[in-house]
């Protein structure tokens, strides 16, 4: 299981850097004038933002899922007394 994580957490660390060297390399060889790239670029970076959140999310759930999977069929504390 832990293994599946770190596989997932480097995907989407290698997605997150490979979309930032590609806005970037977007940015220096855009034939458009500034305004029109600038109004594209806001509008790329709002999608990629909500993009973003929506995984974060979708992670976050999974995560408590999980947590909440290893709570239920963990054992019971013993109570000594």
């Amino acid at each position: 299981m832990s293994e599946n994580k770190n596989t997932i957490s480097a995907f989407f660390t290698g997605l997150v850097i490979g979309a930032f060297f590609g806005a970037i390399m977007a940015l220096l060889y855009a034939p458009e004038a500034g305004d029109e790239l600038r109004t594209k670029l806001q509008s790329s970076a709002q999608s990629g933002w909500e993009k973003v959140q929506t995984e974060l999310g979708s992670m976050k759930d999974t995560a408590q899922q999980n947590i909440d999977q290893t709570q239920a069929e963990a054992p019971a504390p013993l109570v000594e007394g």
